[in-house]
């Protein structure tokens, strides 16, 4: 289902802003119980924005009312143009996020 999907994302976006492959070099069967059976999820550092982090937060909600894909879209809409704002990302990368998320999501 999508709530699924959301989840895949958040663990995509979780590892684009961290750099690394979560759960790195473990076996499937184990990141499987972990995040199955006991919760486990990526840290989430506490230097990232805030709504970064809280959108990460319900992307991997065990929770099954997970947020849709454009909400997801919106939170990640506000952040380029939050760092747009501040000059801190090139002008060609800033129009290919904001290509990229101009896709719109049906349920």
């Amino acid at each position: 289902t999508e709530t699924a999907d959301v989840y895949s994302f958040g663990i995509v976006l979780w590892q684009i802003c961290s750099m690394e492959v979560p759960y790195g070099e473990t076996s499937d069967e184990t990141v499987e119980r972990k995040v199955v059976h006991c919760g486990h999820r990526p840290k989430i550092d506490p230097k990232w924005p805030n709504a970064v982090r809280r959108l990460l937060q319900d992307c991997f909600s065990s929770n099954p009312r997970r947020p849709h894909m454009d909400v997801v879209c919106g939170v990640l809409r506000h952040e380029i143009n939050e760092l747009s704002d501040k000059k801190l990302v090139d002008a060609d990368v800033m129009d290919s996020a904001r290509s990229a998320l101009s896709l719109r999501y049906y349920n």
